[in-house]
């Protein structure tokens, strides 16, 4: 597979993300549709995977601080055990429509062996309800650090306050 060069997908994200931000910018008034939690704090666990066979368990500590209906700001740190094995952390802009949220934002990989690198993260998750405090979102998600593509696939539980 032909790795992607990450400063190509980095300005078509920044693109991307002022069509999103842009009525927002122009002062349009958006529309409630239904009430959201401004603070939402959730535990992940999923698989993070690099090429065919390295894989790891993948855990995380997720916070979300949602501005309005539509877009929040969020932090996660995250810890891959197994093939891969690194600690994570990431600061997503969240795009929400419905129950579906899309994100992406930088972050930092920090290997066991010493070293860091500097990443990119895409995604999306579905946001099923559980109570109305409660919610379970599987999620997919895309790293790309240092020329490679790393696969995260799990389910977020979140509380929203």
């Amino acid at each position: 597979m032909k790795h992607l060069n990450s400063e190509k997908i980095l300005k078509a994200l920044c693109a991307g993300l002022m069509l999103l931000v842009s009525p927002v910018v122009l002062g349009e008034e958006v529309e409630a549709e239904e009430t959201y939690a401004a603070h939402t704090v959730g535990g992940f666990i999923g698989l993070t995977g690099s090429g065919r066979r390295d894989n790891g368990l993948t855990l995380a500590l997720t916070y979300e601080h949602r501005f309005n209906q539509s877009f929040g700001l969020g932090a996660e740190a995250e810890r891959v055990f197994g093939d891969l094995d690194f600690w994570l952390a990431t600061v997503p802009l969240s795009y929400h429509f419905g129950e579906w949220k899309v994100f992406a934002g930088p972050g930092v990989e920090k290997l066991d062996g010493g070293g860091t690198e500097f990443l990119l993260r895409i995604g999306g998750e579905y946001s099923i309800e559980i109570s109305d405090s409660w919610e379970m979102s599987p999620t997919l998600a895309l790293d790309f650090v240092d020329g490679d593509q790393e696969i995260i696939l799990g389910v977020l539980f979140g509380y929203g306050f």
